[in-house]
């Protein structure tokens, strides 16, 4: 990527939140380019991607996970754009909403800087955690690096953390 392009989105300034608009797929322009989005997130580019594609509820169409940033107090997440949902309606973890990571809640998901789609299949046991959850579809991988990692899944009703390793 060109130097140029990568300094925008570590500074986050409105030139670096244009072109992560420009690479934001289609499906979800109406979600995050809505009034009501716009007015209290921006799109986040704080890790590289900053948009994950997998099939997350398991109905079999593509939807999308964003990272964003809640306009007021700079509170990181992610919103989940589910295909299965009508219209514009995203699902928040984090950025002011809180949701479960690792042991304990928290509205600000700052904390990690990895984060992949890991196949809807068998989920090895997570450190100090019970049975590993069945997937209905993909989940997000979240990691610090270095240090810890969970995944985010959906059971039909709302996303869950299974922490991976410590």
């Amino acid at each position: 990527m060109h130097f140029a392009i990568l300094m925008m989105l570590a500074l986050q300034t409105p030139e670096a939140d244009q072109t992560l608009r420009w690479n934001l797929p289609e499906p979800v322009h109406a979600a995050f380019f809505s009034p009501a989005f716009e007015a209290t997130f921006e799109l986040g580019g704080w890790v590289n991607p900053f948009y994950l594609r997998g099939d997350f509820d398991g109905d079999g169409r593509v939807d999308y996970a964003v990272l964003v940033t809640r306009r007021d107090n700079r509170k990181k997440g992610i919103a989940v754009w589910l295909s299965s949902r009508s219209g514009s309606s995203l699902v928040m973890i984090g950025a002011g909403t809180p949701a479960r990571a690792g042991e304990a809640d928290t509205d600000d998901w700052s904390f990690f800087d990895v984060w992949q789609v890991y196949p809807r299949g068998r989920v090895r046991q997570g450190v100090g955690e019970g049975p590993p959850p069945r997937l209905k579809g993909d989940a997000l991988l979240i990691e610090k690096s270095e240090s810890a990692s969970g995944l985010v899944y959906w059971d039909g009703k709302r996303f869950h953390w299974y922490q991976q390793e410590d």
